[in-house]
């Protein structure tokens, strides 16, 4: 195995043209663009102003042939307490031909349980909790969809004793 770093308790870094890029402090905190201050594990930093997406994470699958469903990338959330296992999940999904994506919302029990997925936001927008196809629904109400298999489907709006919970209907002329 090859190393590049330091031997002493100082932090490491990688320049460009001269310019700081990357920072692993003493602690192991990475950084980039961040400059000599890392406050977490991983930290990204840039300037966006412009669209120019300078501190965006970017996941390429690089399969050209996938299908509805199939994994286009998602971040775990690992844990080593108790039992090692995931604990929650969040992956994006084909939605089939054109490249159109879906989120899902996956979470344990346990983590030695798996994940399964909790809610799923569609690519037309549609929100679904506890159903993996809220478009599936009636059509005319379907952008938020909370579905129990075991019958139990509800909402609940909980409020403080002096306050009031409310949803409210429009048609769209009035608030």
């Amino acid at each position: 195995i090859g190393y590049v770093g330091t031997r002493s308790n100082h932090p490491f870094g990688l320049l460009t043209n001269g310019t700081p890029k990357l920072y692993i402090t003493t602690a192991g905190n990475v950084g980039i663009g961040t400059g000599a201050t890392v406050n977490r594990a991983l930290e990204i930093a840039g300037n966006n102003n412009g669209g120019v997406k300078a501190n965006y994470i970017r996941i390429t699958d690089t399969d050209t042939s996938a299908t509805a469903d199939n994994q286009a990338g998602g971040i775990e959330f690992f844990t080593n307490d108790v039992t090692a296992g995931i604990a929650a999940s969040m992956e994006v999904l084909y939605a089939g031909s054109g490249g159109g994506g879906e989120i899902t919302f996956n979470t344990a029990a346990n983590s030695s349980a798996g994940v399964v997925e909790a809610m799923r936001i569609d690519e037309n927008g549609n929100v679904g909790i506890g159903t993996t196809s809220p478009a599936s629904q009636d059509a005319s109400a379907n952008n938020l969809v909370i579905s129990d298999t075991a019958g139990n489907g509800g909402l609940t709006i909980n409020t403080p004793t002096n306050a009031i919970g409310a949803i409210h209907f429009s048609d769209g002329t009035s608030g």
